[in-house]
């Protein structure tokens, strides 16, 4: 489902297709922002950030990492059941 620069997520009770993993995200109540990465065993590899709101159907992820950089989410669709954004990443 994802394309030219847009992502799809969908919760983690949508019965997938199999694979070798996916990446994902959680949004804690606090604002802490967790990003899952596919670790090197195919496990998953934890990011972890803050969530901030970008402007409208905006928003922005500082992680914790200075290594990694921010990136800004535009909410092109946004469903209980799925979610498009356009991924922003800065430099």
């Amino acid at each position: 489902e994802d394309s030219a620069g847009l992502k799809a997520y969908r919760p983690d009770t949508f019965k997938f297709p199999p694979s070798r993993g996916r990446a994902g995200f959680k949004i804690e109540n606090d604002s802490t922002f967790i990003l899952y990465s596919i670790a090197p065993t195919d496990g998953w590899e934890k990011h972890y950030g803050k969530l901030e709101l970008a402007g409208d159907n905006k928003l922005k992820i500082i992680f914790n990492q200075k290594s990694r950089p921010s990136v800004t989410y535009e909410v092109i669709i946004g469903r209980k059941d799925f979610l498009l954004v356009n991924e922003e990443k800065e430099e």
